[in-house]
């Protein structure tokens, strides 16, 4: 970043430049899907993201001896134009049951049946036949893929297939992880622990400990989303629980599981202030600190392994009082 003649730093001109990053990124990407799809490039899309728009596709295959056709919808729009603009094709004959793209600057999404990919993050879960499915994908999706930043997604599935069951394993960015007819894959870890991350992979309790503090959770997933089954804290000898209640995240959010978290502590909060029931009601002075502390962090699960939870569980106490 440049400096003016005082020495601080050209805001308007860094701003500048993320922004045009951000759009030779997001174009790079069209070109790729643009390629897959064969379709033509939408005019005037460059300017419609620059001023907040977006494109969004929805693509499902004709299927033979069925009545409803398949289709391939190209949506861009523009919030500063009105009404949006849309193009109905024929679908293009892809190995692909499903797919959803959407783009904006800086950042793109993608849903198909198996895989799912948000940025440069990528996650996959399934059984047996489903690895191969998540392949096909991959191979299909490969110039918007590569494009993302996530070329390497092909091979690290064809890695995934070829696991023992039982077996985790990190594999550059990807933790990888295989039990019994679960396989899972995702780019960028989720507790801060290989055999934790897998363990949560697969749908099983973990629990995550420093001193007095212990959090533990089981996961629920479904479809390229998780929520949680339960999470239980533990501060010394106390102990709260939240069960489910519907909340769910995208799987290959940066950290989707501490956002659940959050969300579902502050909601808690909030009904003790408004004197309604919730499972703080009895709680202690020390672990409504504790859970402000959680709710606040960027990066709970990593403060809590750093041993630091407690030290700001104990300075937000001290607030209080």
């Amino acid at each position: 970043m440049e400096l003016d003649p005082e020495g601080k730093a050209d805001v308007r001109t860094f701003t500048h430049e993320v922004t045009e990053e951000g759009l030779r990124w997001t174009m790079g990407v069209l070109t790729g899907l643009w390629e897959v799809l064969k379709a033509p490039f939408l005019a005037g899309v460059e300017e419609d993201l620059r001023q907040g728009g977006k494109v969004q596709v929805s693509y499902v295959p004709s299927k033979e001896g069925e009545r409803e056709k398949g289709y391939l919808w190209i949506l861009a729009t523009n919030p500063k134009r009105r009404p949006d603009s849309g193009l109905d094709l024929s679908p293009p004959e892809l190995p692909l049951e499903y797919f959803f793209f959407e783009a904006s600057m800086g950042l793109v999404e993608i849903s198909a049946a198996r895989l799912h990919v948000r940025g440069d993050r990528a996650f996959f879960r399934g059984e047996t036949e489903d690895v191969e499915g998540a392949l096909r994908e991959a191979e299909v999706l490969r110039p918007i893929l590569s494009a993302m930043g996530l070329g390497d997604l092909e091979g690290t599935i064809e890695k995934l297939a070829r696991l023992e069951d039982g077996e985790v394993r990190a594999e550059g960015p990807y933790v990888l992880v295989r039990s019994g007819n679960t396989w899972a894959l995702r780019q960028g870890t989720l507790l801060g622990d290989l055999h934790l991350d897998g363990a949560f992979l697969l749908g099983e309790e973990v629990k995550l400990s420093s001193g007095e503090v212990e959090v533990a959770l089981k996961p629920k997933w479904f479809w390229g989303k998780v929520g949680l089954e339960y999470v239980r804290f533990r501060f010394g000898e106390e102990e709260v629980i939240f069960d489910d209640q519907g909340d769910v995240a995208l799987a290959e959010e940066r950290d989707p599981i501490g956002g659940v978290i959050q969300e579902r502590i502050k909601r808690e909060l909030m009904r003790v202030e408004e004197m309604r029931e919730s499972p703080l009601n009895e709680s202690s002075a020390r672990m409504m600190a504790l859970l402000k502390a959680f709710a606040q962090r960027k990066e709970p699960f990593w403060e809590l392994a750093r041993g630091g939870l407690r030290a700001l569980a104990t300075a937000e106490l001290f607030l209080e009082m």
